[in-house]
């Protein structure tokens, strides 16, 4: 024959001793043949040497390649390998490596395992292993856990009471997000908040303090925003209410008439109450006090302060009402009057909440044609301090 000829089987068969008992010899080729088809290629494992791919035989083969080795050893013959130089050899896949570690602990994650083809290696340009050579598949399925957080507050619930301090509610739940797969409830004060509503006083007329955001020498303070004609019988009211802190000893705060003239002239100042430890001074709590007004074009005029009607209700309010008398003269031109509300205490309103309002005798309001009323900076003017304290109202510390 021209040329060389490569031997292309992968296994050659050496007959080691003929065996009388065989009973193949002129159909051994073609056991041999079957035998590497039928067995050694669908993975049987061989007890005659010889090298079969990885694959799991069935057990039909198994029984088939058993009988065709029992025959083949009866002829005396075993496998012996060859590595045949230029012939081409396929690569086979190693077992599956272990599972890697998840990549996340819950909610779901992935891990991979792998595998080489090296078993056996492709060998002199032979065909790698066919397929992947990795493998992923989700782990840790099950939901992470979560904990709850509070919804913002709903809207308030209907005031219990029209004035004089009721109360609402409001609600929030613990849904933002709820607490899932064992996380904890949320933490902090219950789900239902309760407040005060409607604190001002009952009756017409009222105004609520608001006082300056900046001091005037360290001083806070609030004015009503008119001032209004004192007749013979000026009534100014004023209602306290604590706020949710305690008062603490050293607070200053003080209720204020001040007095002007037609001109917006300041011209004079009475104090009605004063914060002081262990309670409220409370100006003519004990009998009428005279005062004097020095009024422009008429002089030093007399008036007469008392204390015409108070209420100690129920819970955490009092106010007062005062009588102004006057025993100015009927020449003497009119003076107006404001309420004045100095402190040293920036958050007054988180101790004390002050409504106020005017009347006359009938209980009617009569307004001054000039709204503005111009803070003068005078001493007297800014504070007051109150010498006398045996008329005190107790409170709260």
């Amino acid at each position: 024959m021209r040329g060389l000829i490569f031997v292309v089987v992968l296994t050659t068969f050496v007959a080691l001793t003929v065996c009388k008992r065989c009973r193949l010899k002129r159909g051994l080729q073609h056991k041999i043949k079957q035998y590497q088809s039928r067995c050694l290629k669908r993975g049987y494992q061989s007890s005659l040497g010889c090298i079969s791919q990885s694959k799991k035989p069935s057990r039909k083969v198994r029984k088939r390649c058993d009988k065709y080795e029992r025959q083949l050893k009866k002829c005396g013959y075993s496998c012996s390998t060859l590595e045949i130089k230029n012939v081409k050899l396929g690569g086979g896949w190693s077992d599956d490596g272990p599972w890697s570690q998840c990549t996340a602990d819950c909610g779901g994650g992935t891990q991979t395992r792998t595998r080489t083809c090296t078993n056996p290696p492709p060998k002199n340009g032979g065909a790698g292993c066919i397929g992947d050579s990795s493998e992923s598949r989700t782990c840790n399925t099950k939901g992470c856990p979560v904990n709850g957080e509070w919804s913002d507050y709903g809207a308030w619930s209907d005031c219990t009471k029209e004035c004089n301090a009721g109360t609402h509610t409001r609600t929030r739940t613990c849904s933002n997000p709820a607490p899932a797969n064992g996380g904890k409830y949320c933490a902090g004060s219950p789900g239902q908040e309760t407040g005060a509503c409607n604190i001002h006083p009952c009756g017409e007329g009222w105004f609520e303090t608001s006082f300056s955001s900046e001091a005037v020498e360290d001083v806070y303070w609030h004015r009503s925003e008119l001032a209004y004609e004192m007749g013979d019988n000026f009534r100014p009211s004023i209602n306290l209410r604590w706020g949710a802190m305690k008062q603490y000893e050293g607070l200053v705060l003080q209720g204020n008439l001040q007095i002007f003239s037609q001109d917006n002239t300041y011209i004079g100042i009475k104090n009605l109450f004063q914060v002081v430890p262990g309670g409220v001074h409370v100006a003519a709590l004990r009998g009428n006090e005279e005062f004097t007004v020095d009024i422009p074009g008429c002089g030093t005029q007399k008036f007469t302060l008392s204390l015409w009607n108070i209420n100690v209700a129920e819970g955490p309010m009092t106010d007062f009402t005062w009588n102004i008398a006057s025993h100015a003269s009927d020449d003497c031109p009119p003076i107006y009057g404001a309420l004045q509300f100095p402190t040293k205490e920036p958050d007054v309103s988180s101790y004390f909440h002050i409504h106020y309002r005017f009347t006359e005798e009938e209980g009617l309001k009569k307004k001054r044609e000039v709204k503005e009323v111009v803070l003068i900076s005078h001493p007297e003017e800014i504070i007051l301090t109150t010498d006398n304290y045996s008329d005190v109202i107790p409170i709260r510390l």
